[in-house]
């Protein structure tokens, strides 16, 4: 049994850069996942919706991905305009001289200019870093699949507790299903779930007669689906024969 809510966190490094990768999850009945990119990794987000897709099914997951210069990537990634500085600088002494003012003129002030310093065009490709950001990626999901276990298995110890359900080792697959009986709202811990279906009675076959007067107390009729049988429950029945059991 998964919790919905966790948290993961990956790094991964590459030619002077390093990705980092933040999920943040939330309970929600369906999938709803939000990206926040830096603009030079735009054109990654199909690939990591497809990415968190492939690990998560249910949850609001919010997304962060972000990167960051080594000091000497960020030095080879500064372009100087030699010659419009030298322009500015020009500029500024002739307009100091027509207008007869006095004052420095800096490389500070230079610097400052327009255009003057810039980062270079480019210096980021998408396609070239994916493998990088994805190993991020999958590292946080990592993380945060571990944390909606180890939620997860708390909340089934606690729910099963306060069922009066005897202790077990939750595995991922179990479930607690929440349903009503009549006017009470009870919580079923199964082993798993391996489909979630809409049925009709025009769909349900009686209980064969060969089945025990018990099981037909709650077994409702029997469904024919895909080569299997399945029997279907009929909870006020079971509520019943285990209310008779504990007497």
């Amino acid at each position: 049994m998964r919790s919905m809510t966790g948290y993961g966190r990956g790094e991964a490094a590459k030619d002077g850069f390093k990705f980092t990768v933040e999920l943040n999850s939330i309970n929600r009945k369906q999938s709803d996942i939000s990206i926040n990119l830096a603009k030079e990794l735009v054109e990654l987000e199909p690939r990591i919706r497809d990415e968190i897709n492939a690990h998560l099914s249910r949850g609001r997951v919010m997304v962060v991905v972000a990167f960051h210069r080594s000091s000497a990537k960020a030095e080879e990634q500064v372009e100087l305009d030699v010659a419009l500085a030298k322009a500015y600088h020009r500029a500024i002494q002739k307009l100091q001289k027509e207008m007869k003012l006095n004052g420095s003129l800096t490389l500070d002030t230079i610097l400052r200019a327009p255009g003057v310093m810039k980062l270079a065009e480019g210096a980021l490709d998408a396609e070239s870093v994916w493998p990088s950001v994805e190993a991020a990626l999958r590292k946080a999901i990592t993380g945060l699949v571990k944390m909606r276990e180890k939620e997860g298995k708390y909340l089934a110890n606690d729910l099963a507790e306060r069922l009066g359900f005897p202790q077990t080792d939750a595995s991922a697959r179990q479930v607690i299903i929440v349903v009503q009986v009549g006017a009470q709202i009870i919580g079923l811990l199964v082993d798993a779930v391996s489909d979630i279906l809409t049925l009709t009675t025009e769909n349900i076959q009686p209980t064969p007669d060969v089945a025990s007067d018990f099981v037909k107390s709650f077994v409702r009729g029997i469904l024919a689906i895909d080569g299997r049988m399945i029997g279907v429950i009929e909870l006020d029945g079971v509520m019943t024969t285990e209310s008779e059991a504990a007497a």
